[in-house]
């Protein structure tokens, strides 16, 4: 297997006192030299390849400096050698790898505007760093510091790469997670990564065990791989073009604080106002909790806040409203101090992390400004699982989140309406004040022995509600089903997306 070493910068790839980061060509020479050989002991077929340094000052840069356009280069880098490697090891700084990790699974997969790959990932890329250096200056020259944790990450990582997990990934501390899911929670110590929100892709040791229930399942058709050549003659072209413009996304994140706020004076409003000023297009809440914010008055609806927020979002600012609490997901309809952001028109994070927010944001809102997308198309993507980077509430989809168990439902992004399996009545779609918009099964008498059942779309595209003994209760051929909304504003509220759409119930506009 011919693994691409790609050396970004960071403590792995460092030297001295203080620490520098040593040239990536000497750096690849060390590491042929000391480690390869020992890699080749357990992967017999090994060549491992460095790419040729990157477009960053020296070669190398350290992961504090970097800058979204710099993540559009590593992906480029990925990119234009997918054809020579069967996969990546990024070798990269601590402080940021979050962040890139989650940008870069944005940028090496596309969508379109509906949600649907165009292009996706087939190769695994997995980033890697340490928290001590992997070599040593002695007098006699460089040797290996076989006692780190950049040892035991760096052949980690070579091993997930074996594996062949189709996605951007973070090894680290023996733990394989996906990218857009880690977080760095220790500033210290060699378990400085974590996955809150999502269970491990795998676990390393004397062998790397892989879940493959929890892995993204790569690309199901020929035309969406990055695998065929016109794929990635698009993709790379998008990249070059998103260099030049990403960085005009300006988008920054604000945490809630307890902060001063009266009649004539809010700290917090005064704060976001000077950074909207500044010409910033999206802005990541770091709310508390369930996705509370300090709206600026103890009376909600005449905050400071809230009213900035307000006027900011009409003049085409993007909010989403995440949680500065580790684990967890943003509910903001659960209190009464998260709801106005809600009716403001922020959108709700789920259980993304506050890093996957800011790069799926950046990466988003640059890919809209080049394709022209509007608002609500901008919104929609926001609010849907792109790359596994949240909890799908909105959609069916096969491989990724197929199922619509009993007592489980699909949201509306709005919250206009939910398709719920209820496990009495099979699926029903009904308004959020309750009312019963359409339900799939009539015959009660004939059907409630089948029941609870389940609402799955399938390999085939085909959607099948089966009764608890297996049989099939209600069929219908597609590729998406999609709780989409508005029931308010009279749009589509359920549809099953074939190549004919078909509407299973729309309501007529009041």
């Amino acid at each position: 297997m011919r693994i691409g070493v790609l050396a970004t910068g960071g403590t792995i790839a460092c030297h001295g006192k203080p620490l520098r980061p040593l040239a990536v060509t000497e750096f690849a020479g060390a590491v042929d030299r000391l480690l390869t050989p020992a890699l080749q002991a357990q992967f017999t077929d090994l060549d491992l390849v460095f790419l040729p340094a990157l477009d960053f000052p020296g070669g190398s840069l350290d992961s504090t400096n970097l800058q979204p356009a710099d993540w559009v280069t590593i992906a480029t880098a990925i990119v234009t050698g997918y054809e020579a490697v069967d996969g990546w090891v990024v070798l990269h700084g601590t402080d940021s790898m979050d962040f890139s990790a989650g940008a870069l699974s944005f940028l090496l997969n596309d969508w379109d505007e509906r949600g649907i790959a165009v292009a996706q990932l087939s190769k695994p890329v997995v980033l890697t760093g340490s928290q001590l250096p992997l070599l040593a200056d002695t007098p006699d020259g460089w040797v290996l510091r076989a006692n780190t944790d950049a040892y035991q990450n760096f052949c980690g990582a070579v091993a997930a790469v074996y594996r062949g997990v189709p996605e951007v990934c973070v090894y680290f501390g023996d733990k394989l997670m996906r990218g857009n899911r880690a977080v760095k929670s220790h500033a210290n110590q060699f378990d400085a990564f974590a996955s809150p929100n999502y269970p491990l892709l795998g676990q390393g040791g004397v062998q790397m065990q892989i879940d493959p229930s929890h892995i993204l399942p790569g690309p199901t058709h020929q035309a969406s791989s990055l695998d065929d050549e016109p794929v990635r003659a698009q993709l790379l072209d998008q990249l070059e073009q998103l260099k030049a413009r990403i960085g005009e996304a300006r988008v920054m994140r604000f945490s809630a604080f307890p902060a001063p706020f009266s009649d004539r004076t809010n700290l917090i409003a005064d704060l976001l106002q000077a950074c909207i000023d500044t010409g910033v297009g999206g802005i990541v809440l770091e709310s508390y909790g369930e996705g509370n914010f300090p709206a600026g008055a103890t009376a909600s609806q005449t905050g400071a806040s809230r009213a900035v927020l307000k006027r900011a979002i009409e003049q085409g600012v993007v909010v989403i409203d995440c949680t500065q609490v580790g684990a967890g997901k943003v509910e903001q309809l659960a209190y009464a101090a998260g709801t106005w952001l809600n009716e403001v028109g922020a959108l709700p994070a789920m259980d993304m992390t506050v890093m996957a927010c800011l790069t799926k944001l950046t990466v988003v809102k640059a890919k809209a400004a080049l394709r022209g997308w509007d608002e609500n198309v901008l919104s929609r993507l926001l609010q849907l699982d792109l790359v596994g980077e949240c909890a799908m509430r909105s959609r069916l989809v096969p491989h990724s989140n197929p199922e619509l168990l009993p007592r489980a439902r699909l949201a509306a992004l709005d919250g206009s309406a939910y398709l719920r399996n209820d496990e009495y009545a099979g699926p029903v779609l009904e308004t959020d004040d309750g009312r019963v918009l359409w339900r799939l099964l009539r015959d009660e008498a004939d059907e409630e022995a089948q029941l609870p059942g389940k609402l799955a779309l399938n390999d085939d595209g085909v959607a099948r509600f089966r009764g608890r003994d297996g049989t099939v209760l209600w069929r219908m051929a597609g590729t998406l089903l999609e709780l989409a909304g508005s029931y308010r504003a009279g749009n589509l509220c359920l549809r099953l997306e074939g190549d004919d759409e078909v509407l299973l119930y729309q309501q007529a506009a009041d």
